[in-house]
Order: C-alpha cells, then structure tokens, then sequence
C-alpha cells in the first residue's frame, strides 16, 4: 500500500506515544457516506467549468425518484479526482463536509486559479510522496481554512492509492474536544524530566497541521488502523461528547 511521507513533529510524537487518545470502539467506524445530503445538480454548476458532473455522481431522490440528484459520496469524490475533474471533485467536497453556508470563503478566486492551484498541488504530491508543498500551496494562493484544505487533500490522495496514511479532516469536533482532551490528558500525566507540553493545533501553518496529523499517525499506528479509520473514529465518538 503507497504511503505518504511525513516529518512528525517529535515533541507531538513523544506525548501522543505516551498519551493515546481513548476510544471505546474496539474496531474502525465507517466514513460519513454522504448520502443523506440530495443535491440539485443545477444549483452546482455555478462551481465547476464544464457542462455537468460525471453520471456516476447522480441518483434517484429518496423523496421523488424520478428526479436525478447529485451525491458528495467519498466515492463520487474520489472517483471524480481520479479522472482529473478536479473542480467536480472540489464541489462535492464542499457538500460532503457541510461548507456550503460560506461558498465565498472557498471560492473566492476565479475557477481557472482554483483549478490551477490544485493540479499543482497534485503535481507536488505526486512527485514528493508529500503534501507538505500542496498545504502551503491552498492555504497561502486560495486563502482556504485549515478545514477545506485538509478535506480537500484527504480525498485528493486517496484518488492518488495513499489509504495508509492520507491527511484526514480537522474541524470544530478535533480543536474544541479532541485537543482539549489531549491537553488534560498530558497535564495529568506529565512529570519530571518530561520535555514541555505540545504546541497548539489551532492555526493554519503547516506546522500546526503537522502537529496534529503527528497525533493522528501515533494513534493510528497503536491500532494498526489507517488515519482515516481512526478520524472516523474518533469523529464519531467526541462529536458527541
């Protein structure tokens, strides 16, 4: 299985080593599908520069079937990256993670400069096994979030055969439960001649998702899981909590 290349952050490592987030559920949870989420095709052409998305991304409606509807699976996604419609697989991205409210914080360059921005950025992962230039390259020429880039490029890889180690989302649920959790964890355990306590994960440096994606490897890794089965995880778990 193709991996990525990653400098951990050694600091993060040491204490997500000795720290390893709990979770109750003793095995993977599935990715969010989608599915319950009907879009109309028409209201999203505005964001992509050809004629239509791909058939496979449409369906029967669950409430009239005779009408077609669009569909931000992880599969539709994937599925578009693969055949290169970058900006289809963009579009149900957005939809997939709920940031359909603020379409301006993510389009706000034109279509071309957007599509531009991430074939380059797929050039760079392609020929560095890394997304670390990719990162700089969304947040810094497109002004995107730490949250859009960091979904973007988990589907992104995972159309390029990275499963065993893709960057995976960082949101609300990971900086106001999961960070937290982590923090007080370390405080309680901490003692002396231990080295100081992590750096932040708010931000959007590439250090500071470095710092996060460092964990999320660790705890992974302590279950033989890949990132993206332990987000899933853990999404699932703290998003309620």
């Amino acid at each position: 299985m193709k991996t990525l290349h990653w400098r951990l952050d050694q600091l993060t490592k040491y204490w997500a080593i000795r720290c390893v987030l709990p979770l109750d559920s003793p095995s993977p949870q599935p990715q969010y599908d989608g599915e319950d989420f009907e879009m109309a095709e028409s209201s999203w052409l505005k964001y992509i520069l050809g004629a239509g998305f791909p058939d496979y991304c449409k369906g029967p409606s669950r409430k009239y079937p005779h009408r077609l509807k669009l569909f931000g699976s992880p599969s539709n996604i994937i599925a578009c990256f693969r055949e290169d419609k970058v900006l289809e697989g963009l579009a149900l991205t957005v939809a997939w993670g709920r940031m359909f409210r603020k379409p301006d914080a993510i389009y706000r360059m034109s279509l071309p400069k957007i599509e531009l921005a991430l074939r380059c950025s797929i050039d760079s992962i392609i020929k560095n096994s890394s997304i670390h230039t990719a990162w700089v390259n969304l947040t810094e020429r497109l002004e995107w979030s730490p949250v859009i880039t960091s979904k973007c490029l988990h589907f992104v890889t995972r159309s390029l055969g990275y499963e065993q180690n893709p960057p995976v989302p960082i949101d609300s649920v990971v900086l106001r439960k999961v960070w937290p959790k982590f923090k007080q964890f370390i405080g309680r355990v901490k003692g002396f001649g231990d080295p100081g306590l992590c750096r932040s994960w708010w931000g959007s440096s590439w250090e500071v998702y470095n710092r996060y994606m460092t964990a999320i490897i660790c705890w992974a890794n302590e279950r033989n899981w890949t990132t993206t089965q332990f987000e899933n995880t853990m999404f699932a778990e703290y998003r309620g909590k």
